[in-house]
């Protein structure tokens, strides 16, 4: 199975590109940045950021593109697909994100609605019932 589920934010507005055939395609990219400690023991936190390009075809794409903003948190869904090109007679390999879902997330850079919505996250109640004894237990 060939899917790929990444969050991150968007590097720069969505370009749309318009074929003669009517089909449209659109492209971004975002930017997914993990931090981690040091380790060595230092406690010296780094962060790695890595870039993936993202395309999108068909009218869902060309209503959604003047939405896909620099800075905004998406989550995309889609599958990897190996794009490849030629430069200088040299054929280059660029993977890229063939996308079939985009969702916008809250807590985005440059919300429309000037209003930065948090996602509620509702958490588990403590659990105080502990099993007094194992002898009902099948195992």
């Amino acid at each position: 199975m060939n899917r790929a589920i990444l969050t991150g934010r968007i590097g720069k507005d969505a370009e749309i590109k318009r074929f003669e055939s009517g089909n449209v395609k659109v492209t971004f990219s975002i930017a997914i940045t993990e931090k981690h400690k040091d380790k060595l023991g230092s406690g010296t936190v780094h962060e790695t950021t890595e870039w993936h390009s993202i395309v999108m075809w068909g009218d869902r794409a060309e209503k959604i593109a003047q939405y896909l903003t620099k800075g905004k948190l998406v989550l995309v869904e889609g599958r990897v697909s190996p794009g490849r090109y030629e430069a200088e007679g040299v054929v280059k390999f660029a993977p890229f994100i063939n996308a079939m879902n985009v969702e916008f997330l809250a807590g985005g850079k440059n919300n429309d609605s000037g209003d930065s919505k948090k996602a509620e996250v509702n958490e588990p109640e403590p659990v105080n019932d502990v099993f007094e004894s194992n002898d009902d237990l099948p195992f």
